[in-house]
C-alpha cells in the first residue's frame, strides 16, 4: 500500500476508537467488481452491531470480502479467533497493517486469500460475517455454498447491506436452503460518509 496516498480516519465504534487507513480508489480488475479500497457505512454499521449487541468472545469468525478489515478487526478485539479473507492480495496487506497498529494479537488473527467461485472453506466457524459483499448475482450461488459448507451446525451469519433488491434475492436463497433470519435495522449518519440505512441481516442454519 502507498502510505503517501492513504487515508487515515479516527472512527468511533461503540467503545472503540479505531484509526482506520484505507488507500482509495483502486483501479477494477478485468473480470469483477472489488470496492476494498474503502469503508462502507455497512461495515460501520456491522462493526459497531459486534461491538455492542452480539458476543463473539472466544468464537472463531470468518470475514468475507474483508478490505481493509474494520468488522473482523473490532470482532478480533472483542475477543474472536478472526481469519479475513480477501480475493485482493493489497486488501489483505491493508488489512494486516490495520490490525497492527490498532493493537490486535497476532495470535487472533489470519489472513487468507479467498476466491468465492474456485476456494474451498478455509475452515468451519462459529460466525460469517461480511458487509456490502451480495452486490453481484452472479456470485449468490457460489457464495451461498461456501458460507453454508463453511458454518459450525450452530453457527450464526451477519449480513449488513443497504436495502436494494439484489440483497433480498440472497437472503431470500438462504430462507429457501432452511435456513432462518431476522434482522436488525439502523441508520449511519458520520461525517464523511453518506446518510443511509443499513440492514443487518441474523442468519442460522435450520
Amino acid at each position: 500500500m502507498n502510505q503517501e496516498s492513504s487515508k487515515v480516519s479516527d472512527l468511533s465504534i461503540g467503545n472503540l476508537r479505531i484509526a482506520l487507513s484505507s488507500p482509495g480508489p483502486r483501479p477494477e480488475t478485468t473480470d469483477r467488481i472489488s470496492l476494498w479500497w474503502g469503508v462502507t457505512t455497512s461495515a460501520l454499521a456491522l462493526a459497531r452491531f459486534i461491538e455492542s449487541d452480539f458476543n463473539v468472545n472466544g468464537m472463531n469468525l470468518l470475514e468475507l470480502g474483508s478490505g481493509v478489515g474494520l468488522t473482523g478487526m473490532v470482532a478480533a478485539i472483542k475477543g474472536a479467533k478472526v481469519t479475513f479473507t480477501d480475493y485482493v492480495p493489497e486488501a489483505l496487506q491493508t488489512a494486516k497493517l490495520n490490525a497492527i497498529a490498532n493493537g490486535v494479537p497476532e495470535k487472533n488473527v489470519e489472513f487468507k486469500i479467498l476466491d468465492w467461485e474456485t476456494s474451498d472453506p478455509p475452515g468451519q466457524f462459529d460466525v460469517i460475517v461480511g458487509s456490502e459483499i451480495v452486490y453481484e448475482y452472479f456470485f449468490h450461488g457460489c457464495l451461498t455454498e461456501l458460507m453454508l459448507s463453511a458454518l459450525q451446525d450452530d453457527g450464526v451469519i451477519l449480513i449488513a447491506d443497504r436495502p436494494r433488491m439484489v440483497v433480498d434475492r440472497f437472503i431470500g436463497r438462504l430462507i429457501r436452503k432452511g435456513c432462518i433470519c431476522r434482522k436488525h435495522s439502523c441508520r449511519v449518519d458520520d461525517y464523511g460518509f453518506p446518510e443511509q440505512d443499513v440492514t443487518i441481516f441474523v442468519i442460522r442454519k435450520p
